[in-house]
């Protein structure tokens, strides 16, 4: 389902950006000194469109100087999730782990967690995989994520017995049909 990602503007702020191509010279001067373009975190296409006016322009001598239009286009392509950034916090029962990240094909199928021992202890269950279809589908389907694009902040929760003494850190690997994102690592 093709979807329009809001994220995608120009660093001077919304989809269009004025600039002028001095006579005589072969740069653009816009009105910021850093002009970007954010793509967003959707994959797709991004089509941009240069419309030239005035004397460089082509010519019609009944009506003057009919604009140009010149397109290039920018492929997002789909691709693993992206983890950009994972925090673990204690709870009354255990811990949770805090993602979030994007993935561009709107899609997340697990999550691979791995249990590292501290220097007070070892875990039971070093490593586990918490499918994620479930409720990553119907977030990515409905009109309430439109405006984040494919980004998501994911929380895990684990209820312990025992002290969370024992866990040193944990990594998080994510992943759907196109691949598996790096290992992220996270500790209280």
């Amino acid at each position: 389902m093709p979807m329009d990602d809001p994220a995608i503007q120009f660093s001077t702020g919304g989809r269009s950006a004025d600039f002028s191509i001095p006579a005589n010279t072969t740069h653009a001067v816009f009105t910021t000194s850093q002009m970007a373009l954010q793509t967003g975190t959707v994959a797709g296409v991004i089509t941009l469109t240069i419309t030239v006016n005035g004397s460089g322009a082509s010519s019609n001598s009944d009506v003057g100087p009919t604009p140009v239009n010149l397109t290039r286009t920018i492929r997002i392509s789909r691709s693993a999730p992206v983890i950009r950034s994972i925090a673990m916090s204690k709870t009354s029962s255990g811990f949770q782990v805090q993602i979030t990240g994007f993935s561009t094909d709107r899609d997340v199928t697990e999550a691979d967690v791995h249990f590292n021992n501290s220097a007070l202890g070892s875990v039971q269950t070093t490593g586990l995989t918490v499918k994620l279809s479930d409720a990553a589908s119907p977030w990515f389907k409905s009109t309430a994520s439109a405006p984040f694009g494919s980004q998501f902040s994911l929380v895990l929760p684990f209820t312990i017995q025992g002290s969370t003494d024992s866990i040193g850190s944990v990594s998080v690997q994510l992943k759907n049909s196109q691949g598996t994102s790096n290992t992220s690592s996270a500790s209280f």
